[in-house]
């Protein structure tokens, strides 16, 4: 299999992407309100893309192992590569974690957050009502309009 047919809609080497964010994170206006609005618009749109995972960490979980920590886990399906782990840190440099011990904590964590995120269909939910919510916010404002978007996420999480 070539690179071209790797990418291509339907390969089985598709990349996937599992994007996870703690509930909290749907609730702030990092950059002002029409900034955040925007950036959660993104994701609703990279939502609707095949191999793109948004889920949202119930705010109703409680602590959970690994909480505040901001991880990105590679997994390969090749054999000939192993799992890493990359963590940004503040001083300016990268981390990888390429040794299963040094891994480990973090594959924990993840098995941990299965336990603690909404469903696909909720998370959607919650990501567009958060859209919305910036949007719109005043209640009656442009009602017709916040129908409309109501109606499309309900149509999205149906299918």
């Amino acid at each position: 299999m070539d690179d071209k047919e790797a990418v291509r809609p339907g390969s089985p080497r598709r990349l996937h992407l599992r994007l996870i964010v703690p509930e909290s994170l749907l609730e702030g206006t990092v950059g002002g309100a029409r900034v955040m609005a925007d950036q959660l618009e993104r994701l609703e749109e990279l939502n609707e893309l095949p191999g793109f995972e948004f889920r949202v960490v119930d705010g109703d979980a409680g602590p959970y192992f690994g909480q505040g920590v901001s991880f990105t886990m590679m997994r390969f399906v090749e054999k000939r590569f192993d799992d890493v782990v990359l963590l940004r840190t503040l001083h300016g440099g990268d981390t990888w974690l390429e040794s299963a011990a040094e891994r480990e904590p973090y594959e924990r964590a993840l098995v941990t957050l299965d336990g603690a995120v909404r469903s696909e269909q909720q998370s959607a939910r919650r990501l567009s009502h958060a859209s919305l919510r910036l949007r719109d916010p005043l209640p009656g404002h442009g009602s017709g309009e916040q129908q409309r978007h109501l109606q499309l996420v309900a149509e999205r999480v149906g299918r």
